[in-house]
């Protein structure tokens, strides 16, 4: 993750508009280029005839056809830079007016983006007499908000950063097919995947289990559980419909370990948008729930944005990125009733692959 102090102080634009220019430039040469092979190929079958003049233009078809092919990646690496470019840029502008903001308010940003009260703060607190305590405290109090809103932003900015590169890295792997370059699909268990996982199939962990004697003679103890890993392979076939989650509705008996609905989800190792079960006790674990819209939890903000991507890869709904099936693992990871973190992996057939670990908090 980059530190505040890079994200404040960085130029996407200095990385986005040359390799843009770069990529439409070489666009441009292969269109032309194609032009002329096509002219030309054509102009030399007009009276070449047989077997090998056959041969000939189907072998000169199919290169057309990987020139074209060679087109589309391109252009698709352009718009991904173009658009992955653009909106870095935007937040790392709304980052520095934040910053400038509080600072112009008194306070004081230290380097990694904590603030903290500025001496017009501390003055008036000094000026407040036997109320001073509680106008610095005051301030202390908005400080440490501000904080958690840099933190915020920062957050957003490197899961935009990582989906660009994402995306990049799948065009990437895409131009190396068209190139005859490419290794074929990726070996799954070389990548900690269970190969022979079929599609749609859920692998789950064993569940760690937790029981609590009964607090008068006689109770029954009471049981808790929660998942641990599970992997699938997700092509479209089980993806739900859009706008259909309402429909579907965890039952009340289904609560993890450690799980307080005023401040938990329960949370879907594989997520209801990309099938997952709503009954089986497996495929849950306790997660933070973001409440406050300024603090973003693991459920609410970035385990969606990585579920929701994955899905629209699938689909062939990402920018930049062929539509395929993806091998995906969530491990909620550590021995305790709430895993201290998440793990996610995404392997996906045409050279989509994402991995994030996020903190349970």
């Amino acid at each position: 993750m980059p530190e505040f102090d890079v994200a404040l102080f960085s130029q996407p634009q200095m990385f986005t508009e040359p390799f843009g220019g770069v990529l439409s430039s070489v666009r441009a040469s292969v269109e032309g280029f194609r032009a002329s092979f096509v002219q030309a190929t054509t102009r030399a079958g007009t009276d070449w005839k047989g077997e090998a003049a056959d041969a000939h233009r189907e072998a000169a078809k199919k290169r057309a056809d990987a020139m074209d092919r060679l087109q589309e990646a391109l252009a698709n690496a352009g718009r991904v830079v173009q658009s992955g470019g653009q909106e870095m840029a935007a937040m790392v502008n709304a980052l520095r007016q934040f910053v400038n903001s509080m600072m112009s308010a008194g306070f004081v940003v230290m380097p990694g983006g904590v603030v903290l009260p500025g001496p017009p703060h501390y003055a008036e607190a000094t000026a407040a007499g036997p109320a001073g305590p509680a106008v610095l405290a005051a301030y202390q109090a908005i400080a440490a908000d501000l904080s958690v809103a840099i933190r915020t932003q920062v957050v957003a900015l490197t899961a935009l950063d990582s989906a660009t590169a994402s995306a990049l890295q799948a065009v990437l792997a895409g131009l190396a097919t068209v190139q005859n370059l490419s290794p074929g699909a990726p070996d799954a268990a070389a990548e900690g995947f269970d190969p022979n996982t079929a599609l749609n199939q859920n692998r789950y962990g064993p569940l760690l289990e937790w029981t609590t004697p009964g607090q008068n003679p006689g109770d029954s103890p009471t049981v808790e559980t929660r998942g641990t890993t599970m992997e699938t392979y997700l092509d479209t076939t089980h993806l739900p419909e859009t706008g259909t989650r309402g429909e579907r509705r965890i039952p009340g008996g289904v609560n993890p370990a450690g799980y307080d609905p005023t401040v938990h989800a329960r949370g879907h190792l594989r997520a209801d948008t990309l099938g997952g079960s709503h009954s089986d006790p497996e495929n849950f674990v306790t997660l933070f729930h973001r409440y406050d819209p300024g603090d973003p939890h693991i459920n609410e903000t970035p385990m969606r944005e990585i579920e929701m991507r994955v899905r629209r890869v699938i689909e062939g709904r990402q920018a930049g990125v062929p539509a395929q099936n993806v091998r995906y693992r969530v491990e909620a990871l550590g021995d305790e009733r709430l895993p201290h973190s998440v793990r996610i992996t995404a392997l996906g057939d045409r050279g989509y692959r994402e991995t994030a670990v996020i903190p349970n908090w």
